[in-house]
């Protein structure tokens, strides 16, 4: 677990409190016992427990905040962290919720500002899971849609940012979160995108042979062994067939 800054702080300030009492301490000893600055006629027995109390007490301060924010972080870092953001595939834009806590998130409600829409006029704010939101999301875990295609986006008049808020809750302590993020589409533009060929490529190029076949008056010929024996036989007996008729004709001539 990564401790916070306030955890060190917190320690230091224990520690030089400490310091700064024993300081107080010696000196005052060293003036009681001297008579330094001023002629101090008391008993100084009083003091010890005084300072004692006071230093304990200071400690006991210092070390219960210190709990408390050893706490606090311990919660910060097992609890869940849900948020959204655009994602890129070659030409497709795609929308991503993820939950990268170490706890599962539960009821789960998105506000986009503006509404998500595509080039083709297709409201993806209105899907069931930004609609109706998430019931539970588990740690480490995403969900991702089609939004738009790239060209065509950018080349509409669309909003190129958008504003989103999401709450949701720890599905453990069912403590509520509320996160806000500024996704800006602009900041993707014109960066260069490894192009890689995927499923949907190659059952285009598949489409696109299949329908040249067509075209020409052929298709697809899928043989099986029993078929392509019985080919190479009436082959063979073909051949075989051309070959005595040729042995007849030499014997004529």
């Amino acid at each position: 677990m990564k401790l916070p800054n306030k955890f060190f702080i917190i320690v230091n300030t224990i520690i030089y409190s400490l310091l700064i009492l024993s300081f107080m301490y010696l000196f005052m000893t060293m003036v009681v016992k001297y008579n330094l600055f001023f002629n101090i006629k008391f008993d100084f027995k009083f003091l010890v427990p005084l300072m004692g109390s006071i230093a304990t007490a200071m400690l006991a301060i210092l070390t219960l905040q210190m709990v408390r924010e050893m706490k606090q972080s311990r919660e910060e870092d097992r609890r869940p962290y849900v948020y959204v953001d655009f994602m890129f595939d070659t030409s497709v834009i795609l929308i991503m919720v993820k939950n990268s806590g170490r706890s599962g998130a539960k009821n789960i409600k998105f506000l986009f500002s503006p509404a998500l829409v595509s080039s083709k006029n297709e409201k993806i704010s209105e899907i069931n899971m930004f609609k109706e939101g998430i019931k539970f999301l588990p740690p480490e875990r995403e969900i991702k849609t089609w939004f738009d295609m790239s060209p065509s986006f950018y080349k509409s008049d669309l909003p190129k940012t958008y504003n989103v808020e999401i709450e949701y809750q720890n599905a453990i302590t069912d403590k509520k979160y509320r996160e806000s993020f500024v996704l800006d589409l602009n900041t993707r533009l014109g960066i260069a995108t490894i192009g890689r060929h995927t499923l949907h490529d190659l059952v285009e190029e598949l489409k696109k042979i299949n329908s040249t076949l067509k075209g020409s008056g052929s298709g697809f010929l899928i043989e099986n062994a029993e078929q392509r024996s019985k080919k190479y036989k009436q082959q063979r007996e073909e051949m075989l067939k051309l070959r005595e008729q040729n042995k007849e004709k030499d014997k004529k001539t």
